[in-house]
Formats: structure tokens, sequence, C-alpha cells
């Protein structure tokens, strides 16, 4: 990664943090989320669960918003969609990462579904609902 994307990393989690800082347990709003950065969605959701901030999923969420999945405060809302795909690059080692930042119940489903390729995999509807916590529940 280059040095001015990390700084750019790193100012963009320092703001998250501050702002979490701010407005402690406020809940974290994913709507229609493209994805992007592998590692940047990672520490968003270790930065939330750390600190006990719920994650809300709503509409599409792409790609490396996937991995808010790995967070126990994540939740989804009835129209919420997680699209799976194969790690860019596919390297062992991203597609390791990617793969260990899912609980074991949404690994298990990935595997059941073909696995990661680089065409969409679409977890929604009733299959969702059964898999990811549902907003509602948590309150």
């Amino acid at each position: 990664m280059a040095r001015a994307d990390a700084s750019l990393i790193r100012a963009a989690i320092a703001g998250a943090v501050i702002t979490t800082a701010v407005s402690a347990c406020m809940p974290y709003y994913v709507e229609d989320e493209p994805g992007g950065n592998l590692a940047t969605h990672l520490q968003r959701a270790a930065y939330a669960e750390a600190d006990g901030i719920p994650i809300r999923v709503t509409g599409t969420c792409k790609s490396a918003c996937t991995t808010y999945l790995k967070s126990k405060t994540t939740c989804a809302g009835p129209d919420a969609e997680f699209w799976f795909h194969a790690p860019t690059p596919d390297t062992q080692a991203t597609r390791l990462a990617l793969l260990s930042s899912y609980p074991a119940h949404i690994r298990d489903w990935i595997k059941r579904s073909g696995g990661l390729t680089s065409d969409w995999m679409i977890l929604k509807g009733e299959e969702m609902r059964r898999l990811v916590p549902q907003c509602d529940r948590l309150g």
C-alpha cells in the first residue's frame, strides 16, 4: 500500500473514531455500500465491535462491505442484501483474510453456495434473515 493511501486510511479511521467518541454507541449506518478496500472495512468492523457500536446494514452491502458480518454488533434491515465475490487480487493471502473475516455460519453458506468466484453471490431474503441478526430483534 502506498504511503499516501495508508495516511488517508489512518485519517479516515481517526475521523471515525473521533465521531464515535462524540456519539458513543450511536449506530454506524451502512446503506447501499459498494465495498472498497478490504483492510479499511475490517478495521471499521473491529473498531465498532470493540466499542460496542451497532452496525446497521440496509440495502446492498457489496464486496468488502460484507466483512461487517464479522462484528457481533452487525445487524441487517429486512431489505439488506450481502453481495460476495472473490477478492481482487485473488491471492491466497487475500482470500484467507476475506474468508477468515466471516463467522463460521457465513463461511459455511459461501461453501454450500459454490465458494467465492469472480461472479456475485447474493445473500438476501429469508436466507439472509436466517443467517444475519435482524436489527428489529436487536433493538
